[in-house]
């Protein structure tokens, strides 16, 4: 026979006696007292139960979110600031070992970007090059050159 003692409870959701430290605690109040005591549910059983809960609903959880990013931007704004800021050294570090695994595929992902935006807007490319010719035209011109210039000295043959 097993008896329980004070750092224990029995989950009412799965039937398992858990160490107090399993369950959740609540404020309770009673008769202008405020009493802290354990969910009922172990810790396990209320997360099953939450997760199962926020399934069933999802749209309105999706619409509290909605709603609450609208009415908090400042709050929201500000915390995003200061995390930022608390874990700036680790995020960067994230971040360039991201870049370093990932360095082949991002190139890639960039060169697809790039040829996508350039057939998607070839003409307004085409337009803002013609009107930069216009007003840098013996820039452009020397540019030319130059290039040329480098580009056949490197076929010469040398004596």
């Amino acid at each position: 026979m097993h008896t329980k003692t004070v750092d224990e409870k029995k989950c009412n959701k799965c039937g398992l006696t858990k160490a107090i430290t399993e369950f959740y605690f609540q404020k309770v109040k009673i008769a202008n007292s405020i009493r802290i005591s354990p969910y009922p549910h172990c810790k396990t059983c209320q997360k099953k139960m939450t997760i199962a809960c926020r399934a069933k609903n999802k749209k309105h959880y999706r619409d509290y979110r909605k709603v609450y990013r609208q009415t908090h931007v400042d709050q929201i704004r500000f915390n995003s600031w200061k995390s930022y800021h608390k874990n700036r050294e680790q995020r960067l570090e994230n971040s360039r070992k991201y870049w370093a695994e990932n360095k082949e595929r991002l190139a890639e992902k960039r060169r697809e970007y790039a040829r996508e935006y350039r057939r998607k807007n070839r003409e307004r490319i085409t337009a803002s090059r013609r009107l930069y010719y216009l007003q840098n035209r013996q820039k452009a011109i020397d540019r030319a050159k130059e290039s040329y210039y480098r580009r056949t000295a490197k076929h010469e043959p040398t004596n």
